[in-house]
């Protein structure tokens, strides 16, 4: 892995860590709502690796799988977010 910038030339072993955050929307907005229903899932330091190679795909697309480790920090190592119709859950107690 190089250091991790633009024109770096040194290698290390030490994996390149960054934030993460995978979003994804309906088509269309929740029943009397502005804003349609979506689920985000956020990494504050989260380490990519590729999985397998890089793919041509149709519509001249490529496609890339990765391999994600949510690294833990200070406060917590990942947030799931779900915003719909609910307002709020009752979490069974273990």
């Amino acid at each position: 892995v190089r250091t991790g910038t633009t024109n770096g030339t040194a290698w290390t072993s030490a994996p390149t860590t960054a934030s993460f955050e995978a979003k994804t929307v309906s088509s269309v907005n929740m029943t009397g709502k502005s804003e349609p229903w979506s689920l985000t899932f956020a990494a504050a330091e989260c380490a990519l690796s590729l999985v397998g190679g890089i793919q041509l795909a149709s519509n001249q697309s490529i496609m890339m799988r990765f391999k994600g480790t949510a690294l833990a920090n200070a406060i917590n190592f990942a947030s799931i977010v779900l915003k719909n119709l609910k307002t709020a859950y009752a979490w069974p107690v273990i």
